[in-house]
């Protein structure tokens, strides 16, 4: 039996119809930092798009900027001015998130840490499912997930979080193609 069933996300999942299991998330009224934590593909993005720009965050992701540096940059511009941001990265050890934490405690802005609950083989699968359907896609290689794996360290209070919560996989079950993301698209 494969480690991702597909299909179980359309009875036990949550998805945009169904949001249940979402954390409460609310309007800012302060400036503060997020930090996403998970593999790519496993719907960070998705998440921050829909859940947090609507309630005003701005989000700072390395796919849009090019490097880290200039992620931090960016969110040194945004806490500068006061702005509640995100850093929409995967962040998956503690250096690379010592160097947001360490802006938010100059500025003495408080930190969460989102962590996407997505499997390595979901997020696996979520990242075929874009290659099958996005041509323009570049894909990624089995070898940044394994290092992504490897490199993996839990994020814990004692790094400098006012909290860390658990961020479900979001489905779009009106999503074009939910026929083939239904699919066990990893097996061979």
């Amino acid at each position: 039996m494969p480690k991702f069933n597909p299909t179980e996300l359309l009875t036990n999942g949550i998805h945009e119809n169904n949001n249940s299991k979402l954390p409460i998330i609310h309007r800012p009224t302060k400036p503060e930092l997020i930090l996403m934590v998970g593999y790519p593909a496993s719907g960070k993005s998705h998440f921050c798009n829909q859940v947090l720009i609507p309630l005003g965050y701005e989000v700072i992701s390395r796919d849009n900027i090019g490097t880290w540096q200039k992620c931090v940059q960016a969110v040194e511009q945004a806490t500068s001015k006061s702005l509640p941001v995100v850093v929409d990265n995967t962040n998956m050890d503690v250096e690379s998130r010592a160097r947001y934490i360490k802006i938010a405690k100059v500025w003495d802005i408080p930190v969460r840490c989102f962590i996407m609950e997505t499997t390595i083989e979901h997020a696996q699968h979520n990242e075929r499912f874009r290659s099958l359907t996005n041509l323009s896609h570049k894909p990624i290689s089995q070898m940044v997930f394994n290092m992504m794996k490897s490199k993996y360290e839990k994020p814990t209070i004692e790094e400098g979080y006012q909290e860390i919560v658990t961020i479900p996989f979001i489905l779009d079950k009106n999503m074009e193609n939910l026929s083939l993301y239904c699919k066990y698209l990893l097996e061979k």
